[in-house]
């Protein structure tokens, strides 16, 4: 039987000699692709992004704590998850909970790993005509005001322009990924509605 991939199923995907869990994160969009992002285990002394923490047992493959890799989210055409789903390539898992999807939704827009063509299409997905959740207010664990938003994105704006004249290529680029997701917070807290 051909596997139709959708929003909340897992699959397994080959990457090095392992196989990782990927969480699909949406019904096929109106360009025929799913956005997935990757599960992987949490090891002391190893850096990891601190934006969506699962506990172990929050998904029946998660059995230690592990993090969501915005860093590695990719846009997958429906019919390449089915295609190499149907070659037993990838396996398909456990469905996640509506609760865990919030979850990993939420994070989306706290990382400052996000690649900004991911962003976008969250934040497209995320039109009335297709929410994945409940619209337009920034994620609870945010905690930071409109005015809180505007000074960091206004102090990492700085921080970033002295790494440019450094040549600190690698503070560049994580300062440009962190104005970034505090622009992509401030845009949902000024959608907010009263």
């Amino acid at each position: 039987m051909t596997y139709v991939p959708y929003k909340k199923g897992t699959l397994w995907i080959p990457s090095g000699n392992n196989k990782h869990l990927f969480v699909i994160l949406n019904d096929k969009c109106a360009a025929g692709c799913h956005l997935i992002v990757n599960v992987t285990s949490i090891y002391e002394g190893v850096p990891h992004d601190p934006a969506c923490i699962l506990e172990a047992g929050e998904h029946p493959a998660i059995k230690r704590k592990s993090y969501i890799r915005y860093d590695m989210a990719d846009i997958q055409p429906a019919d390449r998850l089915t295609k190499m789903t149907d070659l037993r390539y990838y396996q398909p898992g456990d469905d996640v909970s509506d609760a865990l999807l919030s979850k990993i939704m939420d994070g989306s827009y706290e990382t400052e790993f996000i690649k900004k063509r991911i962003a976008k299409y969250i934040d497209d997905l995320e039109q009335p005509s297709e929410p994945l959740r409940p619209p337009a207010s920034p994620p609870a664990s945010c905690g930071m005001t409109r005015d809180e938003l505007l000074a960091a994105i206004e102090s990492a704006t700085a921080q970033r322009a002295a790494a440019k004249l450094s040549g600190d290529a690698l503070s560049d680029s994580l300062l440009e990924l962190r104005i970034g997701g505090l622009k992509r917070l401030l845009s949902k807290a000024s959608s907010k509605r009263p």
